[in-house]
């Protein structure tokens, strides 16, 4: 697939990606929905995993410099961190 240059070979199968898309589009509409999307920090975790990774195979360059430009982790962590003291 032209659209995917930098999918390894093994990953540029129709249903894989289409896999990886729909979840995606889901993470998605439950936003646009407001549904809450932070009571599932595995989910959200693996959601924003598939998202930089569908990112890194249409454009490298923008997968090294993501990690500088956006603060997913530190949010994630002091989220995890709040929710097991809280318990």
């Amino acid at each position: 697939m032209h659209i995917f240059p930098y999918a390894a070979s093994e990953k540029k199968q129709r249903d894989k990606i289409s896999y990886k898309l729909e979840q995606i589009r889901k993470f998605r509409n439950r936003i646009f929905h407001y549904e809450p999307v932070c009571n599932d920090l595995c989910l959200l975790k693996q959601n924003h995993h598939c998202m930089i990774e569908i990112i890194g195979w249409i454009n490298k360059e923008v997968t090294d410099w993501l990690p500088g430009s956006e603060a997913f982790s530190q949010l994630h962590q002091k989220a995890h961190y709040l929710l097991s003291t809280n318990n």
